[in-house]
């Protein structure tokens, strides 16, 4: 099957990042497979097309104009580069306005694939007042979230657009009440994780860094990884440490806080660890080799998200779950559709830090219900998010799509 990906702002730094990963791992899966696959993003020069590798995966890029694709140029590629298929990925809704501006001369059919949906007043509900104001961050969902319905309905039942994929069911729902014709026409498949690579039987060395010692075996670590912000709870996380050390005094939390606290947020959340007993700051961003040796250390794995705006399935969930650790989130965005709480996980709701205190005593306390979670939720991310998985789903549902059609995807009207 010859296949192509679209999905704008690629490059080798992003794809450690959602949606950029899980557009260049299907690339990686589906080539080794035995597919012909490239992936079709944009660039800021002055050549109409541009081809290059990364790892191995071929990256083709036209110009991209002030905001969006080169509309020329990327009808003339998508209509003189004859594929199978092609899968257009969209962080969110907007994405399809390229589609829309292409309508009625684009000579193949599409299969969409919608990584994140709209916020609502719903997801604003666990921020302060003050954390409003840094939701320019978010400006994309937020313009998202101002789409007309109607617009919405038009978008989604374009006649090109013969499949649609969602990460989530909540997505799936949103367009099926934003007016999708035929709800057979989208299918939830959510988006994956290395369980090779990010495997508990993966750990090869206990950390030596002279940030934080662990005197002995009794010792208990707590780990949160991301970056730091409020937006991801880790100000919640800080204000359960007191309550936990009061019973378990050895008791460690290492925050692996990606970036380079460059912000104002970042640097204030800094501070407030450093004057916080027992927490460890580990900065920067580690190696996925890295990451597995300090998850391998970890007793808990604490995720407590306020608000999450971004793709669907939290790619620090699905690491860490593939890790075998049980894990502590909370019940925002399409959380609760990955952890069952109790039976793979413990959801908490946000911002909640006497509750998240009770819930990681409880795990601290009882190793054997930790054991039993950690256990299920490296079946659940095994069975449902391997990238095998994801992969043979994704190509099942190319072949389903297109099989009245001809794997050409060509149609007329």
């Amino acid at each position: 099957m010859d296949i192509l990906l679209v999905c704008e702002g690629i490059t080798e730094s992003s794809i450690v990042a959602q949606p950029w990963k899980h557009v260049y791992e299907l690339a990686q899966k589906m080539i080794k497979y035995g597919h012909q696959v490239k992936i079709l993003t944009s660039h800021e020069g002055k050549k109409s097309i541009c081809k290059e590798e990364i790892n191995g995966v071929p990256i083709h890029r036209i110009k991209k104009g002030k905001f969006l694709f080169d509309l020329d140029d990327l009808l003339k590629y998508l209509n003189d580069n004859q594929v199978d298929v092609i899968n257009w990925h969209g962080s969110d809704v907007w994405s399809i306005i390229h589609l829309w501006r292409i309508r009625m001369k684009l000579k193949n059919n599409v299969v969409w694939t919608l990584h994140s949906g709209p916020l609502s007043i719903h997801d604003f509900k666990s921020l302060k007042f003050t954390e409003l104001f840094i939701l320019y961050k978010f400006w994309n969902n937020i313009l998202n979230a101002l789409i007309p319905s109607w617009i919405v309905k038009e978008w989604i039942n374009l006649p090109e657009i013969k499949q649609v994929i969602t990460l989530s069911q909540r997505l799936k729902e949103y367009l099926i009440k934003n007016g999708i014709t035929d709800e057979s026409k989208v299918k939830v498949i959510r988006s994956g994780v290395d369980i090779e690579k990010f495997n508990p039987l993966n750990q090869k060395m206990i950390l030596e860094n002279e940030l934080f010692e662990i005197n002995n075996n009794d010792d208990k670590i707590i780990l949160y990884f991301g970056p730091l912000s409020t937006f991801r709870g880790v100000d919640t996380l800080l204000a359960a440490i007191p309550k936990i050390a009061k019973k378990f005094p050895s008791a460690k939390l290492i925050l692996l806080a990606r970036g380079s606290l460059s912000t104002k947020e970042e640097r204030r959340l800094e501070k407030m660890a450093k004057s916080t007993k027992n927490v460890h700051i580990v900065k920067g961003i580690l190696k996925d080799e890295i990451l597995v040796n300090y998850l391998s250390l970890a007793d808990i794995v604490v995720l407590p998200f306020k608000f999450w705006p971004q793709v669907e399935c939290p790619l620090t969930l699905l690491e860490a779950m593939a890790m075998a650790k049980p894990v502590i989130s909370t019940n925002v965005g399409a959380i609760p559709e990955i952890i069952v709480n109790k039976e793979n996980g413990i959801l908490v709701p946000p911002k909640k830090h006497e509750v998240l205190a009770e819930a990681i005593l409880e795990l601290l306390d009882n190793k054997e219900l930790a054991l039993k979670i950690g256990e299920n939720a490296r079946k659940h991310v095994v069975r449902f998010h391997s990238w095998d998985v994801i992969v043979k789903e994704t190509l099942e549902t190319f072949t389903a799509t297109f099989d009245h059609t001809g794997m050409d995807g060509s149609f007329s009207r």
